[in-house]
């Protein structure tokens, strides 16, 4: 680690001396036989990175304008704008914005193109033996609204979380009681049948010990169709506890928040405080925003935990690792690890989150003082036809910068995600193995 951190600190510092230094190509009336351009990138070699910069960040890479950051007073732009010719067009207008304004972007690119999305929690695995604690019963909740029928690479949502589900319940303790519960689907997700979708919930597999072919026949009936009436489900799957059960784990599987106007956060604090008390596992599956913040409240209100998941493969892989966490071994190994993985995956969200505030303060300011030229060009006689086109080359920037940022948010948050997965791959299948042995026993 100190390694590392004194080899971006070297790499930073390199690329931060080379930029300063370097000759730009700027346009001059000496100049005649060049183009009329400024150069956006560094002339000089830049330092060993993770990963190859972009176009657009190489464009940043150059030395910033002198009047960027603190340098900045609206005086002193003003006086510059007065000298101005009011006859050059508006690309030489912005060419010229950019020499002065530009801001020094050199370390945020460095750190985006260098940020870790490594996730490596190291515990010592437990021991081999594996039983349950004590009478265990889980409950599984699915979501059989119509969205369920969208397609996910090669499958729908509704074939993946039916393939990862049939895997997770085969491979349960024989002594464990199983239900299953689907909620959404009857009807249709029109308005005509709302109501009809919203009252749809029900218990296809009652609490039993796992049976392959009862589980297999209601899985296959399963539709997906109707709305998403989470809160009637939870109103009613403690119902599906069967009284000797010490122990229950519910699994709640949604693509996406209530739709029926139900308060499922109520109703799983009402559980989590109930005689039931289950440890509550929600499960997003590819779902928006809006839909991982409620289903977020909705774990936090059972005092549980929320996993975004992306593809059927990435669900899979999740209700296979809960085997461990169900074991009592495993389980205060599971739980240790996932608290570690929990918290180093949200200080590297947190760290990019910070990153990309940085990021739009700092292209902020410039379009900001972008704009505040414009203004003062617009009351000092610049030609309307100049200022729509420099307007819109000012707009064209804002937009880069907006959907480099978006990008950024997307691939490292991707990349987090998945590193976090890989790291605990070699472990899941570990404890996979073992309770398989533990079950034989």
């Amino acid at each position: 680690m100190l390694h590392s951190q004194r080899s971006f600190m070297l790499a930073t510092i390199m690329v931060l001396c080379l930029t300063a230094c370097a000759p730009l190509e700027l346009s001059s009336p000496s100049a005649s036989n060049r183009a009329s351009t400024i150069s956006l990138r560094a002339t000089a070699p830049q330092p060993m990175l993770k990963r190859q910069l972009t176009p657009f960040e190489q464009t940043l890479m150059r030395k910033p304008g002198d009047l960027h950051g603190s340098q900045f007073t609206e005086n002193k732009l003003q006086a510059r704008l007065a000298t101005m010719k009011r006859t050059q067009s508006a690309d030489a207008t912005f060419r010229q914005l950019l020499q002065w304004l530009h801001e020094d972007y050199r370390r945020l690119v460095m750190e985006t193109a260098n940020f870790s999305t490594d996730i490596n929690p190291t515990t010592q695995q437990p021991a081999n033996t594996i039983i349950l604690e004590k009478p265990t019963h889980f409950a599984i909740l699915l979501d059989a609204s119509g969205s369920m029928a969208e397609k996910v690479n090669a499958s729908t949502k509704m074939q993946s979380a039916k393939k990862a589900i049939s895997t997770f319940v085969s491979n349960l303790p024989p002594a464990a009681t199983i239900s299953l519960r689907v909620y959404g689907h009857k009807g249709t997700n029109q308005a005509t049948d709302k109501a009809l979708s919203c009252r749809s919930t029900e218990a296809i597999v009652p609490a039993s010990t796992y049976n392959a072919t009862r589980f297999s026949q209601a899985l296959d009936a399963i539709k997906p169709s109707g709305w998403t009436p989470i809160a009637a489900s939870l109103a009613a799957v403690e119902k599906d506890v069967p009284p000797q059960a010490e122990e229950v784990h519910l699994y709640l599987i949604s693509d996406g928040e209530e739709t029926c106007g139900g308060n499922p956060v109520q109703l799983m604090s009402q559980l989590r405080q109930s005689t039931m008390r289950p440890h509550v596992h929600v499960i997003g599956f590819r779902i928006d925003d809006a839909g991982q913040k409620a289903l977020k409240q909705m774990a936090e209100a059972g005092m549980g935990t929320f996993t975004y998941v992306d593809s059927g493969e990435e669900l899979d892989r999740f209700l296979r690792a809960e085997h461990q966490r169900l074991m009592r071994e495993w389980l205060h190994w599971g739980q240790k690890n996932g608290s570690e993985a929990l918290r180093m995956r949200q200080q590297k969200m947190s760290e990019l989150d910070r990153l990309l505030m940085r990021w739009k303060s700092t292209a902020d300011r410039e379009m900001n003082r972008m704009k505040l030229a414009l203004r003062y060009l617009e009351q000092t006689g610049y030609p309307p036809t100049q200022r729509e086109k420099l307007k819109q080359l000012i707009q064209e920037r804002s937009d880069q910068f907006d959907a480099y940022r978006t990008e950024t948010r997307r691939s490292l948050q991707a990349a987090i995600q998945k590193s976090g997965w890989e790291a605990w791959s070699d472990i899941w299948d570990e404890g996979a193995h073992q309770m398989r042995k533990a079950m034989e026993n």
